[in-house]
């Protein structure tokens, strides 16, 4: 049974560990007029860091200088990026979609936001549901319950076949080890769709939830737009237009580019390096 619950423990906190490969774990600082890689755990407040077209932003910060494009779909479900400018706050785990800009150190990486999204599902991994703490509540009865049911039975039968039966079928094995676990692989393929589970006993909540309220644009789509119809004005060729907005927006990394650029490859395949 213990083996059994620990291989299902270790497979259902498969989630938790892809969350942690995504922590980010390099910040480009900037001191002395150089800018150098360290570790993200060596990151300091007031340090100055370069965040780079495409970087994960390492630490939670202040923007100083330049307009940045952010997309935080990770932590607020979001799929269209944020413009934010100078004075703005930055969170970790959030990705620069736009041009490289700087940031000052507001929090260092253990207490930034994406470190913290990763300890708040590990402790709801470790915390138990109602459900969860009333099985393991009546397995400390069970097992001495189940013995004098079987030492009655030997005394009715005398046949140790029964003896075993009992044993056997009344074993608390699924009792103490199927809750915890159905609690933990509920918490994790949570988390693997990107869903944070705050507590175990949210899990048992959702069972006899009758309404579900989203607060968050595209947190039940797809999470990537997609072109419905283009529209022309004065006469201007359909194809022509997509053809030419497509080329332009191959060199931007903006969802709305993204979507017209695979709406013209879908269209006419290889399109023109503008």
């Amino acid at each position: 049974g213990s083996a059994l619950e620990d291989h299902a423990f270790r497979k259902a906190s498969f989630s938790l560990d892809s969350l942690l490969a995504r922590s980010p774990r390099i910040a480009n600082l900037q001191k002395d007029g150089d800018i150098k890689q360290i570790k993200v755990e060596d990151v300091q407040i007031d340090d100055v860091l370069l965040v780079r077209s495409g970087d994960l932003i390492p630490v939670d910060g202040i923007i100083l200088e330049g307009t940045a494009e952010i997309d935080e779909s990770a932590l607020t479900g979001e799929p269209l990026p944020k413009i934010k400018t100078s004075g703005n706050a930055v969170f970790s785990g959030t990705v620069n979609v736009g041009d490289a800009f700087k940031i000052t150190c507001s929090k260092t990486s253990v207490n930034s936001q994406y470190s913290k999204i990763v300890q708040l599902v590990r402790k709801a991994q470790q915390e138990k549901a109602p459900i969860q703490r009333l099985a393991d509540k009546y397995a400390v009865w069970f097992t001495p319950i189940v013995i004098v049911i079987s030492v009655l039975g030997w005394f009715i039968t005398k046949n140790p076949e029964t003896v075993l039966a009992v044993l056997v079928v009344a074993t608390p094995c699924p009792l103490i080890f199927a809750t915890p676990t159905a609690i933990i692989s509920g918490i994790s393929r949570a988390a693997k769709r990107g869903i944070i589970v705050k507590t175990g006993a949210a899990i048992e909540q959702v069972g006899k939830s009758k309404v579900a309220v989203f607060d968050k644009t595209g947190t039940i789509t797809l999470g990537t737009p997609t072109i419905d119809e283009i529209i022309t004005l004065n006469g201007v060729d359909y194809d022509v237009l997509l053809r030419n907005v497509a080329s332009i927006e191959q060199m931007s990394s903006h969802p709305a580019a993204i979507a017209l650029v695979q709406m013209g490859k879908e269209k006419f395949g290889k399109l023109p390096i503008v």
